[in-house]
């Protein structure tokens, strides 16, 4: 276990490590079929609350087919539910695991499966906006107009492109809303679904 800051400390292995190596070399290769692949290439992101005393653990982890089963990468205890733990977590899976092209910020994997946090997509933008500038080799206030723009802007790119919710706590989130609407709550869970399928 490797202390990252006060507050926040992740652990991962070599053989984690290389698990994801493996996962990047199938994807890249074009020539390997789906049956033969041994990772689905997906990285499910996910907060538990309360695991231990007063910290919170984010889980990274990956499907495999020849295990059949979904195996750990990283995890990461925050004391903090908040943008910033994400953004220290999102910074020790590019860093660590090298997951990203440094030239072209192509993601070397399917994408990432997250839920519905506003902290975790606020913490991948600044994550992405960090990994652009240590790459260009520039170091700037994190609280900088610069910094900010470039962060929005590799973020919002990144999340459309390799981002995608989970249908769990889609729901979750649809039925705590449902229970404050004032009308037909079937018509408007109905909606929702709908709008589901579109997105």
């Amino acid at each position: 276990m490797e202390p990252v800051s006060v507050g926040h400390v992740s652990c991962a292995t070599e053989w984690q490590r290389q698990c994801v190596k493996d996962a990047c070399a199938e994807l890249m290769d074009s020539k390997m079929p789906d049956d033969k692949r041994q990772y689905d290439g997906a990285v499910h992101v996910d907060m538990t609350y309360n695991p231990c005393d007063e910290y919170y653990t984010i889980s990274c982890t990956m499907y495999n087919f020849r295990l059949r089963r979904t195996i750990p990468l990283l995890f990461t205890f925050v004391k903090y539910a908040n943008a910033q733990a994400f953004a220290k977590h999102f910074e020790t899976l590019f860093n660590y695991f090298d997951v990203l092209c440094p030239e072209t910020f192509e993601f070397k994997l399917q994408g990432f499966m997250l839920d519905y946090s506003d902290a975790q997509i606020l913490g991948l933008e600044v994550a992405l906006g960090m990994y652009a500038l240590k790459r260009k080799g520039n170091v700037m206030p994190q609280d900088s107009a610069e910094f900010l723009k470039l962060s929005r802007a590799r973020g919002v790119e990144f999340s459309n492109k390799y981002c995608k919710g989970c249908d769990f706590h889609y729901a979750q989130s649809v039925d705590r809303v449902s229970r404050r609407v004032d009308g037909d709550v079937k018509e408007f869970k109905k909606l929702t679904n709908e709008l589901k399928q579109v997105i």
